[in-house]
């Protein structure tokens, strides 16, 4: 399925957990079908919908000094998924656990989401 995606990009995800997830979820879904710019643009939107998710979760665990130094770090314009991980990490003792969970929570309800359509 991921050989339908342009650039190679499943060559890439395979450094990378989140690409992972996408590939495996839209493997688990039934996409194979789907063209090449149709699971790019499915595979855009579940990126999007896993960052706010992600960020969600990490912000509800960090205490009240973790919040400030977040603020913080957004003011110094690092608002990018791989500096929030890595801060998120720093912050939360079981962060990597709570990454795992959240994914597979995640790709579990795109999947049975994909299912019921």
């Amino acid at each position: 399925m991921t050989d339908n995606l342009p650039n190679n990009q499943s060559s890439t995800n395979r450094a990378n957990p989140v690409g992972l997830y996408l590939d495996s979820a839209l493997t688990q879904a039934g996409a194979k079908g789907l063209s090449s710019e149709q699971l790019v643009l499915l595979r855009n939107e579940l990126l999007v919908e896993i960052e706010k998710r992600l960020r969600l979760v990490s912000l509800e665990s960090l205490d009240d000094r973790g919040l400030q130094d977040y603020t913080e770090l957004i003011r110094q314009g690092k608002a990018d998924l791989a500096s929030q991980v890595e801060f998120f990490k720093s912050q939360i003792p079981d962060y990597e656990q709570l990454l795992q969970k959240t994914l597979q929570d995640i790709t579990a309800e795109f999947i049975a989401n994909a299912k019921a359509i």
